[in-house]
C-alpha cells in the first residue's frame, strides 16, 4: 500500500473516531473497528522507523514525518487541524509499543476545550495521569498581545536583521553561483516590503558586479513561481506585483552602486529578467481565471496594465500565456479571447495628460479609479450571487416542504438524530409508538433521555451489520397485558462522503400483533410435538420388541419392511426433537448446561458414532487437531449436536467413495475473542452449495436447491438449530462452498473460564 493511502487512512480514520465518540459508547464496534485499524497502519508504519510525527506547517498543512498529506477531503483536514489547535499542539509523535488504549485517551484529549484541558492540568498533566507513555506532543508557546488574544510564535519565522545581513554575505560573496536559499529569498521580499531602503544600505557593501543583480532578480523569480503551485489567481496577481516592487528597488539601488557596476546598464538586464518570471505567473493566472469563469477579471486586467504601462513587452507575455494554454488543451479560440480582452482594456484606458505639474494627482486618481473599477466588478458579483441564493433558497424550500410532507404521512415511526446524539425529527408515527410529543424531545440527545425506555428504544445495542445497519426488537413491560407493545427498530448511520459521521436515522414498526402469533404458533408446535412423542416411544419400543420375538421366521422382504419402519420411526423422532428444540429456542427456555470438557475427546466421540454410517458409503472419515489436549467450558450434549449435524450432513451430501474431514484448532486472542477460541471445521468434496443459497441456509426450514440423494431429505431445522446453540456459547458459524467441489463449515467457541457457583 502506498504511504500516501496509509496517511489518508489515519487522518480519516482519527477524524471518523472523533465523530462517533458523541454517539456511540466506547464499546461500540463502529469505534473499536476504526481504532484498531488506525493503530494497525501506524504499528505497521512503526516497524520501519523509530517514530511516526504527525506535524502542523506554517501554511496550515498537515505533514506525517515531512510528507505532506494528499488526498485527503478539506473537511477532513480542518476537522483534525482544529483538533491540534484545541490541544494547543503543533506536533505529534507516535513511538513503538503505542497500545489501544493509548491511542483512544489520546483522541478523547482531542476533543476536550481548552478550558477543559487548563482545568486539567494540561496536556503533560493529563498524558503522565492516564499513562500515555508512547504518545508525545509538542506544544505551542504563546505571548499575550492583548486582552483576550493569544498569537502563536514560532521561532522558525523570526529573521533578525544580524542573520539576514550574514546569510545575504554568504550568498552574494563568492558563493553566489547557486541560487539563493527560501528563507533568504522570502526575507529579501518582506525587507523590501517593509524597509526597502535598509536592504539597499546593506547591499551597497555586498554586491560587487551585475550578474549578482541578475542572480537575485531571478532567484527570487523562480521562488515566486515555486510558491504559487496551487495558489489561487489572487496570490499569483500578488507575487507579479511584489516581484515589480522589487525590482523598482534594485532600479534605485543601481545609481547607488555605480562605482562598483562600472558603464554596464543594469536597469534593462533586471526589467528583462523581471518581465520573464512575471509574464509565467500572469499565464498561469489566466488559466486558473478562465478555466473557472471562461473570462478575465477586471483585477487580472488592471494588473497587466500596471505591469506593462507602455504596452512594451506584452509580446511576451502573449508567447507565454499560449505557451500555458496549448500545455492546459486550450484550443487557439480560447487564447485568441484571450488576447483580444487584454488589448481592449487597453485600448479602452483614457489617455493621460501628464504634466509635470499634476502627474502625482493622476496617479492618486488612476488608483481611485481601479480600486473602484474592482468595488463595482465585487458588487456586480454580490448582486448575481444573491440573486443565484434567492434562487436556491426558493428550490430548497419547495423540496423541505416536499420532503416533510413524505415524512408525515409515512405509516412507520421514523427518528432522526444528528452526529451528536440529539433528535432532529420524529414523525407523527413515532410520536404515537413512542407515546411522547415532538417537542419534548427535539434537540435532547439520547443520553439525556436514556432512563426512558421510549429513547432506550433508539439507542441501545446497537450492533450494526455488514452494511452498517442496526435491527432489533424492543419490548414495552406494562402492568396491563392488553397495552404491552413490542416494536421493531431499524436503524442506519449516516455518513458524508467524506466517511464522517452526520447522524443516525431509525424506523420503527409495531409487530406486537405478529409476535403473539409467532407465540401461538410456537405453543401449538410445542403442545402438538409432546403430544407426538409418548405414542411414538411405545410404537417403536413395541417393533423392537417384535421383532426380537419373530425375527427368526421372517423372510428377507418381511425384515426390509420392518427395518423401514425403524428407520421412519427414528426420522419422525428426530423431527420432533428438532421441533421441539426450537420451540424451545423461539421461546427463549432453551438452556445450555455447560461444565469443563476436554474437547479432543468429544470430537473422536462424534467420529466412532459417525463411522459405521460413513462406511456403509464408502466414505474416509479423518480427524486433524492438535497433539495437546484443549480445554473447554461448553455444554458437551449440545456441541456434539451441532458437530453431529454437520458430519451427518457432509456424510449425506458426499457421493460414494468421498471423503469427509473434522478438524480441530486454538485460535489466538482477537479482537472479537479477546480470550482465544476453539475452531471446528468440517470439510467434504460433496455436491457443494449454491451461491445463492450460501445467505439462509442457516435459516429455519431452508434446504438447499441443489438435487439431492436418495435419503438426503431433512427437517430443515438442524442447520438453524446448530447456529442458535453456538451463538449461546458466544461463537459464531459460517461456511465456505464451492458447487461441485463441497463446502466447509465452521464454528468457534470462545475460551471461557469455569463459572463457580455460590
Amino acid at each position: 500500500m502506498p504511504e500516501q493511502d496509509n496517511y489518508s487512512k489515519i487522518i480519516t480514520g482519527f477524524v471518523s473516531t472523533l465523530s462517533k465518540f458523541a454517539l456511540y459508547p466506547p464499546s461500540h464496534p463502529a469505534v473499536r473497528s476504526i481504532l484498531h485499524e488506525s493503530l494497525s497502519i501506524i504499528t505497521d508504519m512503526l516497524e520501519q522507523k523509530t517514530k511516526v510525527t504527525f506535524s502542523l506547517s506554517p501554511d496550515n498543512k498537515i505533514l506525517i514525518d515531512e510528507n505532506l498529506v494528499v488526498g485527503v477531503a478539506t473537511s477532513l483536514l480542518d476537522s483534525f487541524i482544529k483538533g491540534l489547535r484545541r490541544m494547543q499542539t503543533d506536533s505529534i509523535t507516535f513511538y513503538p509499543g503505542v497500545t489501544i488504549d493509548e491511542l483512544e485517551k489520546f483522541l478523547r484529549i482531542m476533543l476536550l476545550k481548552p478550558e477543559e484541558l487548563a482545568k486539567k492540568g494540561g496536556m503533560e498533566s493529563l498524558f503522565q495521569e492516564q499513562s500515555i507513555t508512547h504518545i508525545k506532543t509538542n506544544v505551542f508557546s504563546y505571548i499575550k498581545v492583548d486582552k483576550d488574544k493569544d498569537f502563536v510564535v514560532a521561532e522558525r519565522d523570526k529573521v533578525s536583521p544580524v542573520t539576514l545581513s550574514d546569510t545575504l554575505r554568504q550568498c552574494l560573496g563568492e558563493q553566489l553561483s547557486s541560487s539563493l536559499p527560501d528563507d533568504v529569498k522570502s526575507s529579501l521580499d518582506a525587507q523590501f516590503s517593509q524597509d526597502p531602503q535598509a536592504l539597499i544600505e546593506l547591499l551597497k557593501g555586498l554586491l560587487t558586479n551585475a550578474e549578482q543583480f541578475i542572480k537575485i532578480i531571478s532567484s527570487l523569480g523562480e521562488y515566486y513561481i515555486k510558491e504559487s503551485k496551487g495558489k489561487d489567481v489572487k496570490a499569483k496577481l500578488d507575487y507579479v506585483k511584489s516581484l515589480d516592487k522589487i525590482l523598482s528597488g534594485l532600479k534605485k539601488l543601481a545609481p547607488q552602486l555605480k562605482d562598483k557596476l562600472g558603464s554596464q546598464e543594469i536597469k534593462p538586464l533586471l526589467e528583462e529578467n523581471t518581465a520573464k518570471y512575471q509574464c509565467q505567473l500572469l499565464a498561469e493566472a489566466a488559466i486558473s481565471e478562465f478555466r473557472q469563469k471562461k473570462t478575465l477579471s477586471q483585477t487580472f486586467k488592471n494588473t497587466v496594465k500596471k505591469i506593462f504601462v507602455s504596452g512594451a513587452g506584452k509580446e511576451n507575455l502573449y508567447n507565454s500565456i499560449n505557451d500555458c494554454f496549448i500545455d492546459a488543451g486550450f484550443s487557439a479560440e480560447e487564447f485568441g479571447q484571450v488576447k483580444n480582452e487584454i488589448e481592449e482594456s487597453f485600448i479602452h484606458e483614457p489617455a493621460k495628460r501628464v504634466t509635470k505639474f499634476n502627474v502625482q494627482e493622476l496617479e492618486r486618481l488612476a488608483q481611485e479609479n481601479t480600486s473602484l473599477k474592482e468595488q463595482l466588478a465585487n458588487m456586480q458579483d454580490a448582486v448575481a450571487s444573491v440573486a443565484t441564493l434567492k434562487k436556491e433558497h426558493r428550490r430548497i424550500s419547495d423540496e423541505k416542504e416536499r420532503i416533510e410532507n413524505i415524512v408525515r404521512h409515512v405509516a412507520e415511526g421514523l427518528v432522526v438524530v444528528d452526529k451528536d446524539g440529539k433528535v432532529l425529527l420524529a414523525n407523527p408515527a413515532a410520536e404515537k409508538l413512542l407515546n411522547v410529543k415532538q417537542e419534548d424531545i427535539i434537540g435532547k440527545t439520547l443520553r439525556d433521555n436514556i432512563k426512558d425506555e421510549q429513547m432506550l428504544s433508539l439507542s441501545k445495542s446497537l450492533l450494526p451489520d455488514a452494511e452498517g445497519n442496526v435491527a432489533k426488537e424492543v419490548e414495552f413491560v406494562s402492568p396491563n397485558e392488553d397495552t404491552k407493545r413490542v416494536l421493531r427498530t431499524s436503524s442506519a448511520v449516516v455518513e458524508n462522503q467524506d466517511g464522517r459521521t452526520v447522524g443516525m436515522v431509525t424506523i420503527l414498526n409495531d409487530i406486537t400483533r405478529q409476535k403473539e402469533l409467532e407465540t401461538l404458533k410456537s405453543d401449538f408446535v410445542s403442545s402438538v410435538t409432546h403430544e407426538l412423542r409418548t405414542p411414538l416411544a411405545i410404537i417403536q419400543q413395541s417393533l423392537s420388541v417384535l421383532t426380537a420375538e419373530i425375527s427368526e421366521k421372517l423372510d428377507e422382504n418381511q425384515k426390509h419392511f420392518f427395518d423401514n419402519a425403524q428407520n421412519n420411526l427414528s426420522r419422525l423422532r428426530s423431527l420432533i426433537n428438532d421441533l421441539l428444540d426450537m420451540a424451545s429456542i423461539e421461546a427463549g427456555k432453551f438452556k445450555l448446561k455447560p461444565l469443563m470438557w476436554e474437547i479432543n475427546e468429544v470430537v473422536k466421540q462424534v467420529i466412532d458414532f459417525m463411522e459405521r454410517w460413513a462406511k456403509i458409503k464408502n466414505i474416509n472419515l479423518e480427524l486433524q487437531m492438535p497433539d495437546e489436549k484443549i480445554q473447554l467450558y461448553i455444554d458437551k450434549d449440545r456441541v456434539i449436536q451441532v458437530i453431529t449435524n454437520l458430519m451427518g450432513n457432509a456424510v449425506k451430501f458426499t457421493p460414494e467413495n468421498g471423503k469427509v474431514c473434522l478438524s480441530l484448532k486454538e485460535n489466538p486472542p482477537d479482537a472479537e475473542f479477546g480470550q482465544g477460541a476453539v475452531q471446528f471445521s468440517v470439510s467434504d468434496n460433496g455436491l457443494g452449495i449454491e451461491t445463492n443459497d450460501l445467505g439462509r441456509i442457516f435459516e429455519k426450514f431452508e434446504q438447499v436447491s441443489l438435487t439431492k440423494p436418495v435419503g438426503a431429505s431433512g427437517t430443515g431445522l438442524g442447520l438453524s438449530i446448530a447456529k442458535e446453540i453456538v451463538e449461546l456459547h458466544g461463537g459464531k458459524i459460517w461456511v465456505e462452498s464451492q458447487t461441485g467441489k463441497g463446502s466447509t463449515f465452521s464454528f468457534v467457541i470462545p475460551k471461557k473460564k469455569e463459572e463457580k457457583n455460590g
